[in-house]
């Protein structure tokens, strides 16, 4: 999946479920958590919600806010470990995948 973060250019990611709770990544090579795993956990989600409604998208819309990306498009809501809302907004390579990840 291609994950937009909060800075910087989105970037593909590898996510595993971990013990059904949570959902985990490992921090890009150029950033401050470089090899830090990452997680969401879902007990914290708020929602998530389908295409690309979140700041981390709009900052790309002019390359990624295409049709058949937005499509593609998911955001997990989540309150972080400060208590802050924050999302974890994802493209999916196919709607397939989306599909499967998304199930309301």
């Amino acid at each position: 999946m291609l994950k937009f973060g909060r800075s910087g250019q989105p970037h593909e990611k590898l996510f595993t479920l971990f013990m059904n709770r949570y959902i985990q990544w490992y921090a890009k090579k150029n950033c401050l958590k470089f090899g830090r795993l990452c997680e969401v956990d879902l007990e914290r989600v708020l929602r998530v919600q389908l295409g690309q409604a979140t700041v981390p998208f709009s900052r790309m819309e002019k390359t990624f806010g295409v049709p058949s990306a937005q499509e593609r498009s998911l955001s997990i809501i989540y309150i972080d470990a400060y208590g802050k809302e924050t999302s974890l907004d994802v493209i999916c390579a196919n709607k397939f995948i989306l599909k499967y990840v998304y199930r309301s």
